[in-house]
């Protein structure tokens, strides 16, 4: 019993000196798997969310940051809702400002804290627009929201985990922490601006269908 322990502890030890070496000399680039782009559709049509899907934006990925294909919804009131799932390397980067650098067909302009914190307002085009991050916590009911590195990156960076996955981060079997989010943006006409409030209810009914896919 005392030699497999022995054994079991070496073999992790050697595990994690060879993925810390890995990690070093050949870091991965983040990935950001893609959203099930029909189901979503479907659900969200046939719950009366929105009215059709439209044309997507294109995947993207770097070294520091990936970007799912972005999909894009119009709503009434000539409403559009945009999902993408993104996911930086760096904890400090876990924030809508970084991942907008990348993801430049939803970037804001003049930008500003909305009236709820979780929330950022600015223009995209001729456009209003309404943003948020949504991270995806399976520990988190109703989920995480939020634009800045407080709100979600230090959620994850403080989440426990049981011993099992802490064997795998260790090993480097699993990645040591996962810094990725929906990032949820609603756009609307100038002179129909949607309120936080209303963008606040949107979020939790579309968030079942969104949430751990």
């Amino acid at each position: 019993m005392i030699r497999s322990h022995k054994f079991l502890y070496s073999t992790l030890a050697f595990l994690a000196t060879g993925a810390s070496l890995q990690a070093i000399m050949f870091p991965k680039w983040p990935v950001a798997t893609a959203l099930p782009k029909k189901q979503i559709a479907t659900d969200l049509q046939r719950s009366g969310l929105i009215l059709k899907p439209l044309d997507t934006f294109t995947a993207q990925r770097n070294y520091d940051i990936a970007s799912s294909e972005a999909l894009r919804f119009s709503m009434e009131n000539r409403g559009e809702l945009a999902i993408r799932r993104s996911t930086v390397r760096e904890f400090l980067n876990f924030r809508a400002d970084y991942i907008n650098e990348q993801g430049k067909e939803l970037a804001l302009v003049n930008s500003k804290p909305s009236s709820d914190p979780r929330f950022i307002e600015g223009t995209i085009g001729t456009r209003t627009a309404l943003q948020t991050c949504m991270v995806e916590d399976i520990a988190s009911i109703p989920p995480i929201l939020g634009v800045t590195f407080k709100q979600l990156g230090e959620p994850i960076a403080n989440q426990k985990v049981d011993s099992l996955t802490a064997l795998k981060r260790f090993a480097g079997i699993e990645p040591n922490r996962d810094y990725s989010c929906l990032l949820i943006t609603l756009l609307s006409d100038p002179d129909k601006p949607i309120s936080p409030a209303k963008f606040s209810q949107l979020i939790s009914k579309i968030s079942p269908y969104l949430h751990h896919r």
